[in-house]
């Protein structure tokens, strides 16, 4: 099932109307649902100890969570087994990506073109506005992409 641009757009705007309160609700509820995953997503932040990564990375998982719900489309609970299944072969794809910039290896091996593309503005808009850097942008990326493609595999049937 692959999300509408549509329907990241709206997740995007309801995420954006929220005020800070309400954000910090509507992400923990968000984060209950996908304990495995956010830790993931987080020790990055503390890896590369960067504050705006983990508050982008939050915001992104929000927005991309949400437009799956907007869909229609139900995630199964992400396990840290699967986690560590996905790492080794999406390494890999990084590789190949870095060596060939091919877009077409990470749609088709991630899936969800259309969010992918999505948070790519994101990242870059975020840059150019000079909410974050170059570097935690490139960080940002990878993270949101490793995210985008445990959560399509993740799609209940």
């Amino acid at each position: 099932m692959q999300l509408s641009y549509e329907k990241i757009e709206e997740a995007a705007n309801y995420v954006d109307g929220l005020n800070d309160d309400d954000m910090t609700t509507f992400a923990e509820n968000y984060m209950e649902q996908q304990t495995e995953l956010v830790g993931y997503l987080m020790s990055a932040a503390e890896e590369f100890n960067d504050e705006d990564l983990g508050w982008t990375t939050t915001y992104l998982f929000t927005v991309a969570y949400k437009a799956f719900e907007l869909s229609g489309v139900r995630i199964n609970k992400i396990s840290e087994a699967e986690i560590n299944d996905f790492l080794e072969p999406f390494q890999e794809l990084l590789i190949e990506y870095n060596r060939t910039e091919n877009d077409e290896l990470l749609y088709e091996y991630l899936g969800q073109q259309e969010l992918i593309e999505f948070m790519a503005a994101e990242i870059d808009a975020m840059i150019e506005s000079e909410d974050i850097s170059e570097d935690t942008g490139d960080a940002l990326y990878m993270v949101t992409l490793s995210m985008i493609g445990l959560l399509n595999k993740a799609i209940a049937a």
